[in-house]
Parts: C-alpha cells; structure tokens; sequence
C-alpha cells in the first residue's frame, strides 16, 4: 500500500486516513513488517491535507506503544 501512496496519490488530496486493527507483527524479528511506521507517516504527511485525520486503532497494547513511539518522532509533522 505504501506504493499506492508515493505513486498515485496527489499531495495534499487526503482528507483523513483509517487503520483498523492492523498485524501487531510480534517479537523482534518481525516487528519491521508492521503497517504503522516512519515511511508510512512520511507518505502520509504528504498526501494528507493540513489538518487532516489519522485514525489508528488496535486491540493489542504493544502495538498500541508501538504507535505511539512511532508518532512521537512525527509530533512536529502531526500537531496543528
């Protein structure tokens, strides 16, 4: 999907962005597979309008800490 966003997606065309419940991806190893991750805040912030929404939920709490680790390096990108 990240593709989808570089290649075919008009900057700033985005209004708001959901992600329902996406793999956790446990354990180390494969923890680098996980949807929710610097590259796709990155594209994100380009495709999205100013002030646009991104909603992000799941059930799994080290998933949910994950999210917010993720977000916390985007803050600046994210915050009105």
């Amino acid at each position: 999907g990240l593709w989808m966003l570089r290649d075919f997606i008009q900057p700033a065309s985005v209004d708001e962005c959901c992600v329902y419940f996406p793999d956790p991806w446990r354990g180390e190893n494969k923890a680098k597979r996980r949807l929710v991750n610097d590259l796709l805040l990155e594209q994100l912030e380009l495709a999205m309008v100013r002030g646009g929404r991104l909603n992000i939920t799941s059930d799994d709490a080290e998933y949910q800490q994950h999210v917010v680790d993720v977000m916390a390096r985007h803050v600046e990108s994210w915050m009105p």
